[in-house]
C-alpha cells in the first residue's frame, strides 16, 4: 500500500511536468518521457512479481513496485532536461509556495477535465446496473460498446490535448485567424476519424463482435446494439476539441459546461429515463442521443464566443504560425 502511495504521487508529479513540458512547444520530449515511462513499467513489473535473478518474486507489491520505478524514471528524464536550463521555465524556491490566486485560475481551468473523469465514472456505473438488469448478454456487450469507444475516444483526445497549447498561443498573441484554423482542422479531423469507425462498425459489426465472443446470443444482440452505438462515433471528438478551445481562451465556465455536457448534463438523465420506457433499445439509443445533444449546445456556445471573440471560421489562415 506505501508503494502504490508513492506511485500515485510520482504519477501526479509526472503528468505535471509532462503538461509543462508541451505547453512550451516540446511535444516530442513530453511523448518519449511518457513512453520510457511505461516501457521501464513493462519491463520491470513482471521482473518484480515473479521474480528474475537477483530480484525476488513480490507479487502484486512487485507490480506496484514497477510502476514505480517506471514512474521514477519519466520524472528523471524531465528533471534532466530542466536541470540542464534548456527550458524556458525558470524555478526559484518561491516559485513552489502556496498561492491562492494562482491555485484558483489552475483549477478554475482544470475542473472541466476533472468533471469528465468523474462524469466517465459515474456513467459506467449507472450503465452497467441498467445492462444488468436486461441480463448478462448486454452487460458483456455493453463492455465491448465501452472498449470500441475507447479506442475512437483516444485518438480524439489526444487532437483536443494537441490543440490547446495552439490554441492558447495564437489566442494570446492575437492570431484569431489561427485560433479559427485551429479548431476547425481539429474539429474535421476529429469526425474523420469517427466517421472511420462508424463504417468499420456498420460494415462489419459482426466480425468485430466475434472477437470478443462466439456465444450465439451475444452474436445476436451485439452487432444490432453496435450499429446504434456506433452513429455517436461523429461526434465523439468535436466535445473534446470545443472544450479545448474554451480551455485554450481562459474561459472556466464554457469549458466546465462543454466537457461535461455529454456525460452529466445529457448521459445521465438519457441513461434513467429511456431504458425504463425503451428497454434495452433504449439503452444503446442513450449515448448517440447524448452525443447529439451535447454536441448541439458546444457547437451553439462556441458560434456565439468565435462572433464575439471576432474569431474567423477559416479551413486556412493568413496569418503565419507562431
Amino acid at each position: 500500500m506505501l508503494v502504490e502511495t508513492y506511485s500515485l504521487a510520482l504519477d501526479f508529479f509526472l503528468v505535471v511536468l509532462v503538461e509543462l513540458v508541451r505547453v512550451e512547444g516540446r511535444s516530442i520530449l513530453a511523448n518519449a518521457s511518457m513512453i520510457v515511462s511505461s516501457i521501464a513499467d513493462l519491463i520491470w513489473s513482471p521482473i518484480l512479481v515473479f521474480g528474475v535473478g537477483p530480484f525476488p518474486a513480490l507479487g502484486i507489491a512487485g507490480a506496484a513496485l514497477g510502476t514505480t520505478i517506471g514512474r521514477g524514471i519519466g520524472v528523471s528524464v524531465l528533471l534532466i532536461y530542466f536541470g540542464l536550463g534548456k527550458s524556458i521555465y525558470e524555478f526559484r524556491l518561491s516559485s513552489f509556495l502556496p498561492n491562492l490566486k494562482t491555485m484558483t485560475e489552475i483549477y478554475s481551468i482544470g475542473i472541466s477535465q476533472t468533471m469528465h473523469a468523474a462524469g466517465g465514472s459515474v456513467i459506467q456505473i449507472l450503465a452497467s446496473r441498467a445492462a444488468a438488469s436486461f441480463g448478462v448478454i448486454p452487460l458483456a456487450v455493453l463492455g465491448v460498446l465501452m472498449k470500441m469507444n475507447s479506442i475512437v475516444n483516444a485518438f480524439c483526445l489526444g487532437i483536443g490535448r494537441g490543440m490547446l497549447p495552439l490554441v492558447a498561443y495564437n489566442f494570446a498573441a492575437q492570431k484569431k485567424e489561427r485560433v479559427g484554423e485551429v479548431v476547425v482542422k481539429a474539429g474535421l479531423t476529429s469526425v474523420m476519424w469517427g466517421a472511420l469507425w462508424w463504417v468499420v462498425a456498420t460494415l462489419f459489426s459482426t466480425q468485430v463482435m466475434s472477437v470478443f465472443s462466439t456465444d450465439p446470443d451475444f452474436l445476436a444482440g451485439g452487432p444490432p446494439a453496435l450499429l446504434m452505438y456506433a452513429l455517436g462515433f461523429f461526434l465523439v471528438g468535436l466535445q473534446h476539441n470545443l472544450g479545448s478551445f474554451f480551455q485554450g481562451i481562459g474561459r472556466a465556465v464554457p469549458s466546465l459546461v462543454v466537457a461535461s455536457s455529454r456525460d452529466i448534463i445529457f448521459l445521465i438523465p438519457c441513461l434513467l429515463i429511456m431504458p425504463s420506457i425503451l428497454g434495452l433499445t433504449g439503452l444503446w439509443a442513450a449515448y448517440p442521443v447524448a452525443d447529439a445533444l451535447s454536441v448541439v449546445l458546444s457547437l451553439t456556445w462556441t458560434g456565439i464566443a468565435f462572433r464575439s471573440l471576432k474569431i474567423p471560421f477559416r479551413l486556412r489562415s493568413t496569418s503565419p504560425a507562431l
